[in-house]
Order: structure tokens, then sequence, then C-alpha cells
């Protein structure tokens, strides 16, 4: 059935993308563009702000950690306790986490997972 299917059409400068949102990463805001970086595709382009991607990612398990991303929390692999805090995801990426949202983030993690080894 295709509305079980958990995809997402992006408007890229040249072409319409199909992607499993499952695939998505993480998304970077670049002033009132946002770049998805996808899974074994690269980074998708388009010509919308993050806050509007937010909107419409965030029911789908992505959270804000800094102003300028939104991260795929299925591929965060591990947090930094450092003062300068940054997320590692699976790949290699490392994505800045801001102090204003560092808390908030924590606490949204440990409420999806549901379980927090301390």
């Amino acid at each position: 059935m295709l509305g079980s299917i958990n995809k997402a059409l992006i408007s890229g400068k040249d072409f319409y993308h199909y992607v499993t949102i499952a695939d998505i990463l993480y998304c970077k805001s670049k002033g009132s563009n946002t770049a998805f970086c996808v899974q074994d595709y690269g980074f998708i382009n388009v010509s919308v702000d993050i806050q509007t991607v937010s909107e419409k990612l965030r029911v789908k398990g992505f959270i804000k950690p800094h102003n300028l991303y939104l991260v795929n929390q299925a591929f965060i692999q591990s947090i930094s306790r450092k003062k300068h805090t940054d997320i590692q995801l699976k790949g290699g990426a490392t994505i800045p986490v801001s102090e204003e949202l560092k808390t908030e983030l924590i606490n949204s993690l440990e409420q999806s997972l549901g379980l927090r080894i301390p």
C-alpha cells in the first residue's frame, strides 16, 4: 500500500528526488536553502529554509541540535560530553550541538528511547 511507504519527494534544482526518509542522515541550513545529506546518495540542495523542513521531519524522528541542523535520531552514534558538545553520526559526520539546545536534545532522546543508563 503506497500510503504506508515512508518516502519523501525532495525538489532539487534539476530533479525531483524520491528518497526514503529513514535514509536522510541530516539536513543543514544554508541561508534560505537546505542541504539534505542522504545515505548512499550524497547531498540534495533545495530552496527551502530549515524551519520548514524541521516542521515536516520532526514527526519522523528528527531532532534539532543546532539552529543550522536537523538530525535523524536513527543515525546518532554518540554525543560528546565536552564543553563544545557535538553529535557523532554513523558514517563519520559530526554535527554541533548548541548550548541552548543541549539539555532539550538529551531529554528528547531519552524520552523517545524510553531508557537511559546512568
